[in-house]
Order: structure tokens, then sequence, then C-alpha cells
């Protein structure tokens, strides 16, 4: 019996983290709460989210952020994917906005898997 050959696949290369100072932004996007057992459904929330960025009244740029935030609340935390709009006058109802303040971020560059299964921006 001989063993099959895997077909190796190229490892994606990503640019390191780096860290900057961030300005105050407004974000919007959709939002889910998520316990230890359910973290690993954010990726699911990316998936819905993704093909609304480039169509969001408002929108800056095609940057998209996920924020943390209720962390410390015993039932999870909340968490939002979402983009930079200028202003929350005219979001969909399922949209929320949230103001930042000014912070510290660890930034790095991300391809999410498109739905036909190449690499590449999902949008």
């Amino acid at each position: 019996m001989s063993q099959a050959t895997m077909k190796k696949s190229p490892a994606m290369q990503l640019e390191p983290p780096r860290m900057e100072n961030g300005k105050a932004l407004r974000i919007a996007g959709l939002r889910g709460h998520y316990t230890p057992e359910t973290m690993k459904d954010i990726f699911q929330l990316w998936m819905r989210f993704a093909p609304h960025i480039g169509n969001i009244p408002g929108q800056v740029d095609r940057v998209a952020y996920g924020l943390c935030f209720n962390a410390l609340s015993p039932g999870g935390m909340d968490y939002l994917a979402g983009v930079e709009v200028s202003t929350s006058s005219g979001l969909p109802s399922e949209f929320p906005s949230f103001l930042t303040a000014d912070m510290f971020l660890s930034s790095m560059k991300l391809w999410m898997p498109s739905t036909s299964g190449s690499q590449g921006p999902a949008w």
C-alpha cells in the first residue's frame, strides 16, 4: 500500500503586525455577543458583513475593523465587524455605530478567503 502524496498549497504571506497611534473613529457594522464557547463564530459575523463593504452610507475607505467591547462582563463580550463611517446618518438599522476614543492599535493586514475559495478580499 503506497501513501498518497499530499499536494502542498503555497503559504499565504502576511505583513508583520505593527503598532500605531490611532485617532478616534466612528465604526459601523454588524454586532454580535460571544461567550468563550461561541467566539469561534466571529468568522461567521465577518462572512455576513463582508458583502456590505463598499456599500455602506458614509463609508470612509475599504479598511475593516474588529471591535471588542464589554469584554469584562461575566456573560462574554460584544464584537463588531465594521468600517469607518463619516456619520451615523443613513445607516441601516442593523448597523450600529460606535465612536472610539483615541487608541493605540495593533494592526496587521489580513486577507479573508473569498467565497470562490481563492485567497484575496471577499468583496
